[in-house]
């Protein structure tokens, strides 16, 4: 990456510009940033130096990290990471479960007369048996790049319970001390109050979570992208055999699945006539299927409309793709996903009722599992649900 220019009408803006427009053409293309690179874990040895531990810890991941966050998502007392990347998997959490017998207290700010989340404030904690050592904790807005920390303050306490006092600096200048009954507790300060109230998780204290092997996932020629902020579909067309122009908004007031296929593609074929065996469920639940050719788009159609009235389905329409219909669901992709890729056969796009695209399937999809998304269509909850899987 070339250094960022110093003089705006410099010439050394080109090399820099260059660097830019390359680095986001590797990301489009899903490419790793970093080359593979492992990710690194470095102890603080309290001697000056740090200690490489990324083996021994298991964090020397070969994903390509963007971002890291700590929490103690289990409330057991010691901190968790949620790691994002760029490739898959996209989101990691890394459970702590060392059971060092160390203690700990955590601590939560609530402002009154400066912001409410308490962001810039600073608490110290005094310990009883060493009343020179201080830890330090300061509320952030942000914590490193494009993450965001939990605002709980947490204290590592050793193998020490003997917790002293702790001061709190207010943003505005305003400082406050507190006693903390006991070390392994949460706390909520709460400002001006003089008190630490103690604070209890309202779910149970022990989480269960489903261990996974920290690998890279295997790649797939399918894959199923549920869109939480779903994007219109442009104002396209599309061509019936006889080359007669259609808007795609007025192929079905209902739900539409856009689904893209080509001649030489024997998964295309397949999946259409598995749609053709279930046409009748789909056509019960409202859905129509538009099944846009995608083979040459300048050449004569005529054979492909025989092939495809071959397979008898009520709830298909048929078509052929023309170049923009193609640029336009790229786009959707590419700005949904922000990777730049040609559409593999067969691609399907499940529009809802505002005929907003709801869902992406790259590679074939079952009939099963376009039933069971129609019923995500409007139901929040558990769209919120798939999006995470």
């Amino acid at each position: 990456m070339s250094h960022s220019p110093e003089d705006a009408n410099s010439s050394s803006q080109e090399p820099y510009v260059a660097a830019i427009a390359a680095v986001s053409n590797m990301l489009e293309e899903g490419r790793s940033f970093s080359g593979r690179e492992r990710h690194c874990c470095f102890l603080n040895t309290h001697a000056q130096r740090f200690a490489d531990v990324s083996a021994a810890t298991g964090l020397d991941l070969m994903d390509d990290g963007r971002a890291v966050a700590v929490v103690d998502w289990d409330h057991d007392g010691d901190l968790d990471l949620w790691i994002s990347n760029r490739t898959a998997p996209a989101v990691r959490l890394l459970d702590n479960d060392m059971r060092t017998g160390h203690h700990f207290v955590a601590v939560r700010l609530i402002g009154r007369t400066c912001n409410r989340d308490a962001i810039g404030a600073r608490a110290e904690l005094t310990m009883t048996d060493n009343a020179e050592h201080r830890l330090v904790r300061t509320v952030r807005a942000g914590e490193g790049f494009l993450s965001q920390s939990g605002r709980w303050l947490h204290f590592g306490l050793g193998r020490s319970t003997a917790v002293d006092r702790l001061v709190v600096h207010w943003p505005g200048g305003e400082s406050e001390e507190f006693s903390l009954p006991a070390a392994d507790r949460r706390y909520e300060i709460v400002q001006g109050s003089r008190t630490a109230v103690t604070w209890t998780s309202p779910r149970p204290s022990e989480v269960r979570l489903t261990a996974s092997p920290p690998q890279i996932s295997q790649s797939t020629d399918a894959a199923r992208v549920v869109l939480l902020n779903r994007p219109s579909v442009p104002d396209l067309e599309y061509s019936w055999f006889d080359g007669e122009r259609v808007r795609v908004a007025d192929a079905h007031s209902g739900p539409l699945l856009i689904t893209l296929w080509a001649t030489w593609c024997p998964t295309c074929l397949i999946e259409l006539r598995r749609f053709a065996s279930r046409s009748e469920e789909l056509k019960s639940r409202g859905l129509k299927v538009l099944a846009l050719n995608v083979d040459d788009l300048d050449a004569k159609h005529e054979a492909n409309n025989q092939r495809i009235r071959a397979i008898p389905d009520a709830s298909l329409i048929s078509g052929v793709a023309t170049e923009e219909t193609l640029i336009g669901f790229e786009q959707v992709r590419r700005f949904m996903l922000n990777r730049f890729r040609p559409l593999p056969t067969p691609t399907s796009f499940l529009l809802d009722h505002d005929h907003r695209v709801a869902f992406m399937y790259m590679g074939p999809v079952t009939v099963d599992q376009l039933l069971n998304d129609l019923q995500l269509l409007k139901a929040t909850p558990n769209k919120l649900r798939a999006a995470a899987v």
